[in-house]
């Protein structure tokens, strides 16, 4: 295994108290996803634990441009700088510019809540492992009456 996928392997189900009332947590996570910023894996070493990994793995990414983060996410500048920190520390970012499988799920949630009175309640559930929600296809045109 990599050092990432150490790291997502040890998720802490109770960091997301932090961001549950925070929407702009949220949006800072969302705008993450979209980052996608560089930064280098590497195989694990003996003897080094998975805050090791961790650290190593933060410091092997390029500078982070706060302000296309707070752009992007409609976030200010400087509450992005203090969130993002909150995020990584809480181990709910990763440096691969992904999020913690619960986080996704929590901003998921929260999005379908929202958008449930929006949308047709057949559009309401997040599409399942990958695949692609589709609109329904139209009804098939009544057949015509045959002329005597």
């Amino acid at each position: 295994m990599t050092a990432l996928e150490i790291t997502k392997s040890v998720e802490q189900y109770e960091s997301l108290i932090l961001i549950m009332d925070d929407l702009d947590a949220q949006k800072l996570m969302a705008a993450w996803q979209l980052y996608r910023p560089a930064f280098t894996d590497r195989a694990v070493r003996k003897g080094e634990t998975v805050d090791d990994l961790w650290e190593k793995l933060w410091e092997s990414v390029e500078p982070i441009q706060y302000k296309k983060l707070s752009d992007d996410s409609g976030v200010p500048y400087a509450t992005v700088c203090v969130l993002f920190r909150r995020l990584m520390n809480a181990r709910l970012i990763y440096p691969d510019g992904t999020i913690s499988p619960n986080a996704k799920k929590l901003l998921t949630t929260a999005v379908g809540g929202n958008i449930a009175g929006l949308v047709p309640s057949r559009w309401n559930k997040p599409p399942v492992s990958g695949k692609t929600a589709e609109p329904p296809k139209p009804a098939a045109a009544p057949a015509k009456a045959a002329k005597r």
